[in-house]
Formats: structure tokens, C-alpha cells, sequence
């Protein structure tokens, strides 16, 4: 048995190639294997940004780990020092934050986060301010690493965090309408602007796009045309249903079964970044401000795309009568070899016969049907019963 640093009880392995749910890691943007995927231009351009290491907590992890894919992708919420600082005023305030033991201060009394055992750095947040609300997607690289001095967080609190941000979400897109439809309240409880020049970021509120008498002409000439459809079709309605029946049946089955594949084939998003983690949080000595992992994310998807432009990935739509005058990469010439290569394995099970559905096992359908975001307690379990059902059955098959 290894000796792990935080962890009541001892395990047999002392090495993992993946965090688990709810494990602090010491993180770093690897800018250049962002996007190795694109052509020498996009990875000069990488090379040239920052590199820092920043704490962050693992929320949620997405399709089945396994040691033959490169990356594993995540969503993560980062920890910051100190108070935040206002980003984008009216909407940020200092606030906006949560304290992880064995800090307990907050200007408004806000619920500690206690990890397993406290951080061993003082005056730590959670930031929930409006970079850090949507979800922070990474992928992270598949690597065996020390996993003794690991510090987990309890289920219970990481499943109370993850409220917690939900709410924080769902209160600012709240304001956000209720500002926008004009509502006095709502308006009343922002501050005003610094000076009047600022004031022209202060959002309208919306008129009403169409008046009500437009929208039942609308829904009228949509009913005429549905019954102009439904008197050319000569089925009985008894049929018109049995047919619809069994072809809301299939398609259910092939979506399972497509679900599955993108499960066990996921490997995150090539726009999300490259990172590198550790376990052993003495060694950093200060946290970082995760404003930077917020600007480093940022270049990183600028450099992307251009280089989707650049390459012929993206296209953009142009004015009339204007031209291009983008660079042309070397590389541009194999733009058309490379899009039927990095085509999603999803089109590929798309030419699969009908007969195929019929196999699709009840564990295998159990399984999809819960796909994409898992919580740790089932993330952990698929390790341990899934992992060696594939390795098994791909022997098998050869």
C-alpha cells in the first residue's frame, strides 16, 4: 500500500494517468499542443505566449478515460487569492466568490468550501465573476503521474459548489433580462456608470420585434400549410401513426448508439486548451491570478481561428467585390486531405446498416443514454468495470 498524503485510506496504486472528480491540481496551458493540430504558423504564434501554473478543482469529466486516447477533457473551476477584483462593472462585484477552508471570510457571509483537508494556502476563492461563469472546458494530457499527495474535495461539497455556480449563472442571465425588457427594479440596483462616457455600455431595453396581429397571421398561414401537407398524404391516420412509431424507435436506438461511440471517443474539443496537471500542490508557492488562464485561453483561440481561416476550415463571409488577402500556409494545398481525416467518427457510424440497432445491448443503451457528464461516484465506477470490458473485447476482436 502507497502512502498518500491526504487520503484517510490507503490505495494500491500510486499512479493514475487522469484526475479523478473532485481532485486540486496544479495546471499549466500547453499553448503549442493547443494546436498541433493546425499548421507551423498557428504553433510559432503558440510559442510566444506566457506560461503559468494555476490551482484549479476538477468539476466534471467528459466520455471514458482511457490510457490510449491523448487528452481526457474536463470543465474546472479555478482558485484565486484574495478578493476579485471588478471586471466587467455593473455586473461584477467583489463579492463574487466563494471561500475555500481554511478561509472563512466574506463580505457577505457567503458558505465555506471545505475540501478533505484545508488548502495550504491562506485567503483562497472560488471566482464566480463573469469570465469564470460559463463552463472552463480543457483537455487534459494523459500521462502516468504521482497520485499520493492528491487533496480530494467531498462529494457533498463538490456537489454544493456546483449548485452554487449554477445559481450564480442563473442570477445574471436573470438580471440581464430583466434589464433588457426594462424593468425598474432591475435597473434600480445597478450602480450607475463611473462617467458619462462609459454610460453607452449600458444595455436598452429591447421594443418588441413584431406586433401580436403579425404574429396570428403568421400562426394562421402555418396551420394552412400543414393541412395543405396533410390532405396530399392518402395514409390512414392509424398507419400515418404505426409508421411514425417504429421510426421514432429506431432512430432512438441509432442515437443511443451514436451517443456511445462520441462517449467512449471523446477526447474534448480541439478549440479547448492543452494542459498539463499535477497533484502536489507545495510546489507552487503562490496561486496565480486566473485572469491569466482566462487571456492565455483566449490567445489561444484567436491563433485557432485564424488558422481555420488561413487553411480553409472556417470560411468567412466577405463583403461584395472584396478579396482575401489572408496568407496562404504551404499547407493549404492538403487542406482537403486533412478535412476527410479529422472528420468526427459520428459520420463514420452514420453508414452503418439498420440491423446494427438491433445488437446494441441493453448495457450499452443504459450506459449512452447517461453519456457526456458524469458524476465522480459513476466516472470512478466506469474506471474500474469499463476499462477492462474494452481492453478485453478489443483482444477479443483481433
Amino acid at each position: 500500500m502507497d502512502q498518500y498524503k491526504y487520503l484517510p485510506r490507503q490505495k494500491p496504486i500510486s499512479t493514475t494517468c487522469w484526475p479523478g472528480i473532485g481532485d486540486f491540481v496544479v495546471l499549466s496551458v500547453d499553448p503549442v499542443a493547443s494546436v498541433a493540430h493546425l499548421d507551423n504558423i498557428a504553433r510559432r504564434a503558440a510559442r510566444k505566449l506566457p506560461v503559468h501554473t494555476f490551482l484549479a478543482l476538477t468539476m466534471t469529466g467528459y466520455g471514458l478515460p482511457l490510457e490510449s486516447k491523448p487528452f481526457t477533457s474536463f470543465r474546472i473551476a479555478l482558485v484565486r487569492q484574495g478578493l476579485p477584483t471588478a471586471l466587467d462593472p455593473p455586473w461584477d462585484t467583489s463579492d463574487m466568490c466563494y471561500p475555500i477552508l481554511p478561509n472563512v471570510s466574506h463580505p457577505t457571509g457567503r458558505e465555506t468550501i471545505r475540501p478533505l483537508h484545508p488548502l495550504p494556502f491562506p485567503n483562497c476563492y472560488f471566482e464566480t465573476t463573469t469570465p469564470f461563469l460559463s463552463h472552463l472546458r480543457c483537455r487534459v494530457t494523459t500521462a502516468p503521474r504521482d497520485y499520493t499527495p492528491v487533496l480530494p474535495m467531498p462529494t457533498s461539497q463538490l456537489s454544493r459548489l456546483s449548485w452554487l455556480m449554477s445559481d450564480e449563472v442563473m442570477n445574471y442571465f436573470k438580471l440581464r433580462d430583466s434589464v433588457a425588457r426594462g424593468q425598474l427594479d432591475a435597473i434600480a440596483s445597478i450602480p450607475l456608470p463611473p462617467s458619462p462616457v462609459s454610460a453607452c455600455h449600458a444595455p436598452l431595453p429591447l421594443s418588441e420585434s413584431r406586433s401580436s396581429d403579425i404574429d396570428e397571421i403568421i400562426g394562421a398561414e402555418a396551420d394552412d400549410e400543414v393541412s395543405i401537407i396533410a390532405s396530399d398524404d392518402d395514409l390512414s391516420v392509424n398507419e400515418r401513426k404505426d409508421a411514425d412509431v417504429n421510426d421514432n424507435r429506431s432512430d432512438a436506438q441509432l442515437d443511443l448508439m451514436l451517443h456511445f461511440e462520441d462517449f467512449i471517443n471523446d477526447t474534448g474539443d480541439l478549440h479547448d486548451p492543452v494542459v498539463n496537471v499535477w497533484y502536489d500542490l507545495d510546489m507552487i508557492t503562490e496561486v496565480t491570478d486566473p485572469i491569466h488562464y482566462i487571456r492565455v485561453c483566449d490567445e489561444i483561440k484567436k491563433i485557432i481561428e485564424e488558422a481555420e481561416i488561413r487553411l480553409g476550415i472556417k470560411v468567412v463571409d466577405l463583403p461584395a467585390g472584396a478579396s482575401s488577402t489572408l496568407p496562404k500556409s504551404p499547407e493549404t494545398s492538403r487542406t482537403s486531405s486533412a478535412r476527410s481525416v479529422n472528420l468526427p467518427s459520428i459520420a463514420h457510424s452514420q453508414a452503418r446498416p439498420k440491423d446494427a440497432d438491433k445488437r446494441c445491448a441493453p448495457r450499452t443503451r443504459a450506459i449512452a443514454a447517461k453519456a457526456r457528464e458524469w458524476p465522480s461516484r459513476m466516472w470512478h465506477r466506469l474506471c474500474r468495470i469499463l476499462i477492462p470490458c474494452t481492453y478485453s473485447g478489443t483482444a477479443a476482436s483481433q
